[in-house]
């Protein structure tokens, strides 16, 4: 196959190729017996030649065929020009579905990373220790954390999308209409009474939320409990009375013992020299008496102002319970109280110093004993708490402790008695300390006190 041109330079498509004429067989057979018979009717005359084989093999020819190519290189260039489009066309499309595998890989990492923002950013505000609340632009709540949910003891869900009336302490509103006009509050403390009588001191702050361009989306108020910062602050001042009354102590101690045990000396000289009837003999009776309490007194603030050394062992707490009853049994049975005692065998050894735990012990009885004049039940019941310490929890069926005397009921010489030295419950306090523990109190008027003790 060639190309070629025309005069006209018209593009042609040749094809050629060569061939060599055959002689059939039945060809020269029928030619030798034209030629025998020529000789048979003319004999002597030449044979036409015509009628002879041709000298030798055939000539090659060669055979041409010329086809115009125009149609066919316009077909090419379009099949050429077909060709590049659709490679430029995969090539866009591979390239447009790499672009798209990129895109959406970032869009699944952007995704994820936005989800884990948000998590993160939910778990935080979730589980923030302060109460955290978000005021919308009409003054509806549109969020509020647990720890504000729990301050006033409404339900997270419950106080979604409610009036700030409603939901907001009568307390804390003026605080939140103050956002109205300025941009930032600085925290306020106050005392949001929840829950029913229950009052609680809250350091409130706030700030309004403002957009990049202005745009005013409502108010976020922070409530931070104070209830811990005020027990701190009555523990500083509690160890700082504590430390004045031991420096008083350690001062005057020994100077007020020893005219005591003078004075105690004369009265008893005074009181044998009377005669058992008389006013004087009486009188030195007092003296005495009044020298005893005094001097029990100076004792108390001595024991109670001097460092507590615990001499902890294993203690069978059960034993130590049983023994320090025995002790005021007599007290017992002239009051008429009942005890309950319930301690589980699993908890029966116990770390501490016995002597002053009893001691401990024994002050608490007395007080519920003398809560109870008329008689009760003093129920006395150990347990193991979930953080695993063991507790003990003394109650009783008296009277009950005032409200305004309940925080002052572990103060030094604070009493409520007319023979008390107000240093029982303190003395219980520093003991239960001593030990790494600490107490609750519950009480109720007419219904009994709970002591509960964690060591």
């Amino acid at each position: 196959m060639v190309h070629g041109h025309r005069a006209d330079e018209t593009s042609l498509f040749v094809v050629y190729n060569g061939f060599k004429p055959i002689m059939p067989t039945r060809f020269k057979e029928h030619g030798q017996n034209f030629r025998e018979r020529f000789q048979a009717f003319c004999p002597g005359r030449p044979t036409p030649h015509h009628l002879n084989p041709p000298p030798g093999p055939p000539e090659e020819m060669f055979i041409y065929l010329g086809l115009v190519a125009t149609a066919l290189e316009g077909a090419q260039k379009e099949d050429l020009v077909h060709s590049i489009v659709m490679s430029c066309i995969i090539l866009f499309m591979g390239l447009a579905g790499l672009i798209s595998l990129f895109w959406a890989q970032s869009l699944r990492v952007s995704q994820r990373l936005l989800s884990d923002s948000r998590a993160f950013a939910s778990e935080v505000v979730s589980n923030l220790p302060e109460g955290l609340v978000v005021v919308g632009p009409r003054g509806e709540i549109s969020f509020q954390n647990e720890s504000a949910a729990l301050l006033w003891g409404s339900g997270t869900e419950a106080g979604r999308g409610r009036r700030q009336g409603k939901d907001i302490p009568q307390e804390i509103r003026p605080v939140v209409r103050q956002l109205d006009t300025d941009r930032v509050i600085t925290e306020q403390e106050i005392v949001c009474r929840a829950g029913g009588d229950r009052e609680i001191p809250l350091g409130v702050s706030g700030a309004r939320i403002i957009t990049e361009d202005g745009r005013f989306l409502g108010k976020i108020v922070i409530l931070r409990d104070l209830r811990e910062v005020r027990r701190l602050q009555q523990e500083i001042k509690r160890k700082e009375k504590l430390a004045a009354i031991g420096s008083l102590a350690a001062g005057v101690a020994h100077e007020i013992r020893n005219p005591l045990s003078s004075i105690k000396g004369f009265a008893t000289l005074f009181r044998t020299r009377f005669d058992p009837k008389s006013d004087e003999h009486e009188a030195a009776e007092v003296m005495i008496h009044e020298v005893d309490r005094l001097n029990r007194v100076v004792t108390e603030l001595i024991e109670y102002a001097r460092p507590s050394h615990i001499a902890a062992r294993k203690t069978d707490l059960g034993e130590l319970v049983e023994h320090s009853l025995s002790l005021i049994r007599h007290d017992l049975d002239a009051a008429q109280v009942e005890v309950e005692v319930d301690i589980p065998a699993t908890i029966a050894k116990v770390f501490l110093d016995p002597d002053r735990m009893q001691q401990c012990l024994l002050n608490i009885y007395l007080n519920a004993v003398q809560a109870m004049p008329e008689g009760g039940t003093l129920g006395i019941q150990g347990f193991r708490a979930e953080d695993g310490r063991t507790g003990l929890r003394i109650s009783d069926s008296g009277k009950g402790i005032p409200k305004e005397d309940f925080s002052k009921i572990f103060d030094p010489y604070y009493t409520t008695k007319n023979q008390g030295t107000g240093l029982g419950l303190a003395m219980v306090l520093k003991i239960v300390e001593a030990h790494g523990g600490e107490i609750d109190v519950v009480s109720e008027e007419g219904q009994g006190t709970v002591f509960t003790m964690y060591i």
